[in-house]
C-alpha cells in the first residue's frame, strides 16, 4: 500500500500486523511547533497559536497535555500563563500518574480549540497516550482542525518520528 500526502488513514481502524501506517493529517493542519517546551511563555508565540484559531480569545479553550513533563503543575503554569493573560480558557488533561476514562479524555479533547503539549520525555508521553487511547483522540482533533502546539517533546509528538534523548 502506497501512502501519499493525499492518503487518509482512519485513526480508529485496527492496525494490520507487520504493516506500519503513518498518520497522514489533513492538508489544512494548523500547528505552532517550537524548539523549547517553555517557548509558549513568550507572548508572541502564544499569540501565533491564538491567531490561527481566528476566534476571539474568550471563545478559545487551550487544552494543556503535560504527560511528557509528568503533569508537573509548575511547567503547566509557565507554558499557559500567556494564554490566561490573553483571556483564553485553559484546561488540563493529566494522565502521567493517573488515568482518566476514555470518555473523560474525549470530552476534554473535543472541547479544545488549541492542544498544547509540554516538553519533556517524548517516549513516555507517546507510550502513555497509546496505552490510554489519547493518540486516537488527538488524531481526530487534527482532522477536525484543532490547532496543535508545543515545543521540544510537544513539537516532536506531531510527527511520525523524531529524535529524542530518552
Amino acid at each position: 500500500m502506497l501512502l501519499t500526502s493525499n492518503s487518509f488513514i482512519d485513526p480508529l481502524a485496527p492496525p494490520i500486523a507487520g504493516v506500519r501506517h503513518p498518520f497522514v493529517p489533513s492538508t489544512n493542519m494548523k500547528a505552532v511547533i517550537a524548539g523549547a517546551g517553555a517557548c509558549f511563555a513568550d507572548a508572541e508565540i502564544a499569540q501565533a497559536a491564538i491567531d490561527l484559531t481566528e476566534l476571539p480569545t474568550y471563545e478559545i479553550c487551550v487544552l494543556y497535555i503535560g504527560t511528557a513533563s509528568y503533569d508537573i503543575n509548575l511547567y503547566k503554569e509557565r507554558q499557559t500563563c500567556q494564554f490566561h493573560k490573553m483571556g483564553c480558557h485553559v484546561k488540563s488533561l493529566n494522565i502521567a500518574n493517573s488515568s482518566l476514562t476514555f470518555e473523560e479524555m474525549k470530552r476534554l479533547v473535543e472541547g479544545a480549540t488549541i492542544i498544547l503539549v509540554s516538553g519533556g520525555n517524548t517516549l513516555f508521553a507517546m507510550e502513555r497516550w497509546r496505552l490510554l487511547g489519547l493518540d486516537l483522540l488527538i488524531k481526530i482533533a487534527v482532522l477536525r482542525g484543532v490547532i496543535m502546539a508545543g515545543g521540544s517533546a510537544g513539537a516532536i509528538c506531531w510527527f511520525d518520528g523524531g529524535h529524542s534523548d530518552r
